[in-house]
Order: structure tokens, then C-alpha cells, then sequence
């Protein structure tokens, strides 16, 4: 959706009309990446805390013992979605101005974690190294509450300062090549 509300407006030539009521594109990057992403944020910490009671409820009184809030990776498991939620609008944004067309936009932003970012395990020992330098990578191992096979060299909060980087230079980019381009 995030990538959406901008590729539609280049689409159907609104992009124009709101860079003359703005005329700083910067601002109207920031603020449709800030507006979506606070709203997506928040839906998904209302959605994360509402699966978690709905799973406690249905799992019975054996199995829900072991559902527990207790230690931090269990709250990092629930609070950490919200904020992967954030940061993959601003990524949305971001991509959805480079590119300006929905179908490419939308093919990158799903392919890019579910396929490209998987494909390199296929590659043995170089895949192994690879791996934790790949920003979607990274942003699974913060949201995952134990460590995996590889060795991402720090922990999981460098691993969401590495993504939220990663996508800082993507939406840098954007507001870069939105500047120098005709709308």
C-alpha cells in the first residue's frame, strides 16, 4: 500500500499537482512515508498483541504456560513487528519513487525478501558469508527470538540499526532522484 501512494499518484499525473502545492519534495516523501508508516505501526502493534491474546485463548490452559511475555526476546517478538512494519513503508516510499511504476515497485518489494535474499543460500559457503550483510536477513533476525545458524557478527539490535540503515540510503535515494527528475 505504501508503495501504492506513490506510484499512483505518478500514474495518474496527480505527483504534479502536489509538487506545486509543496514544493519541497522532500517534505511530501517524508510526510507520505511518516503518515502511512505511523499508521501501519500502529495497526500492526494492535494486530501483534490481539494474535498473541487470541493464541493464548485458543492454545488451552496446557499449552498456553509456555506463551508467555517474560523474557526480552518474547517482547521483542511482539513490539519488534510494529517497528519492522515502519520501516518497510519508508522502504515502500522509497522504491515506489525510484521506480514509479506499481507492478515493478510491488514485484521488487516481495520478490527482494521472499526469493533474491533466500536465493543466496544456494551458494554454499559464499551464501553463508553473504547472508548477514542482506538487510531483510538482518531484519528477521532481529523479529526472531533465538539465534539462528549464522553468525551475523552483532546482535539483534544491530541487525535492525543495520536494516534501518539500509533502508535510510534506499529513501535518501528517493528524495535524491526525486529532486533532480521531472514529476
Amino acid at each position: 500500500m505504501a508503495a501504492l501512494a506513490v506510484t499512483s499518484e505518478y500514474r495518474f499525473g496527480t505527483i504534479r499537482t502536489t509538487f506545486q502545492a509543496v514544493p519541497n519534495r522532500a517534505s511530501v516523501l517524508i510526510a507520505k512515508a511518516g503518515l502511512i508508516g505511523a499508521f501501519g505501526a500502529v495497526l500492526t502493534f494492535v494486530l501483534a498483541f490481539g494474535s498473541y491474546a487470541v493464541a493464548k485463548a485458543m492454545a488451552g490452559s496446557e499449552a498456553s504456560t509456555g506463551l508467555t511475555l517474560s523474557t526480552g526476546d518474547d517482547w521483542r517478538a511482539i513490539y519488534g513487528i510494529p517497528i519492522y512494519a515502519f520501516l518497510c513503508v519508508i522502504l515502500a516510499v522509497g522504491v515506489g519513487s525510484i521506480i514509479r511504476q506499481s507492478a515493478g515497485a510491488i514485484a521488487l518489494l516481495l520478490l527482494w525478501p521472499l526469493l533474491i535474499e533466500s536465493l543466496f543460500g544456494l551458494f554454499g559457503s559464499f551464501g553463508e558469508k553473504i547472508t548477514p550483510f542482506l538487510p531483510f536477513a538482518n531484519a528477521n533476525h532481529f523479529l526472531s527470538p533465538g539465534g539462528g545458524s549464522l553468525d551475523f557478527h552483532w546482535g539483534p539490535w544491530g541487525s535492525l540499526i543495520y536494516f534501518a540503515a539500509f533502508v535510510l540510503v534506499i529513501f535518501g535515494a528517493s528524495i535524491v532522484i526525486v529532486n533532480r527528475r521531472d514529476a
